[in-house]
């Protein structure tokens, strides 16, 4: 959780030509918090607020293959009581930070290029599925 919103992080895997999102690789070990395993230990249906959840994705990728990090956050502003209630947090813009990596052996990951960074309109942080970049 950061100021505004929530922060999400996506992980890419260059597999040919394409971007593929880590947990839907075919190598993809996922573990995750689940709101059923939850509900059916403590009787509840439904989501306390304040709860976050942690999805897990392990990968055993050969040395050589890119993969991408792909980070969102609300971009910060400061709006008046009036102006939120208008608002709402559906116009809040987000600040995507793309970072290419290589597999570079036992278990490392070494940037490779520069960071880019954007501003998108609106909450598309989990819609958006495509890398801002091609290029690594």
């Amino acid at each position: 959780m950061v100021a505004r919103g929530e922060q999400v992080e996506l992980w890419f895997v260059r597999v040919n030509d394409a971007w593929v999102r880590a947990i839907e690789h075919a190598n993809a070990c996922v573990e995750s918090s689940s709101l059923e395993s939850e509900s059916a230990e403590s009787g509840c249906e439904r989501c306390p607020s304040g709860t976050i959840w942690l999805r897990t994705t392990e990968l055993m990728l050969p040395a050589g293959t890119r993969l991408l990090q792909r980070q969102s956050a609300p971009r910060p502003r400061q709006l008046s009581v009036m102006n939120y209630l208008k608002q709402g947090l559906a116009t809040t813009q987000r600040v995507v930070r793309e970072r290419h990596f290589v597999v570079s052996g036992n278990y490392r990951l070494t940037p490779v290029g520069r960071m880019l960074v954007n501003t998108v309109a609106g909450d598309t942080s989990s819609e958006t599925d495509a890398p801002l970049s091609e290029t690594a």
